[in-house]
């Protein structure tokens, strides 16, 4: 029997970012989940943007 792995890389913050979308979504109990992470993503944008400070990922780490 042959044994595959998955090999995963994932960009810094991915995991921060899910963990905050999941925490508020729990939070608020939207009727429309899709809708709310919509929101959600575009006040992210538009918080990150008035600070003014690039978003540049220079981390990654493996999932296996």
């Amino acid at each position: 029997m042959q044994s595959s792995k998955i090999s995963l890389t994932v960009p810094c913050g991915l995991q921060t970012l899910l963990e905050g979308v999941s925490r508020a979504a729990i939070e608020e109990n939207p009727d429309n989940i899709a809708e709310f992470f919509a929101l959600y993503f575009q006040d992210l944008v538009t918080f990150q943007k008035g600070l003014f400070l690039p978003i540049v990922a220079v981390c990654s780490f493996k999932i296996f």
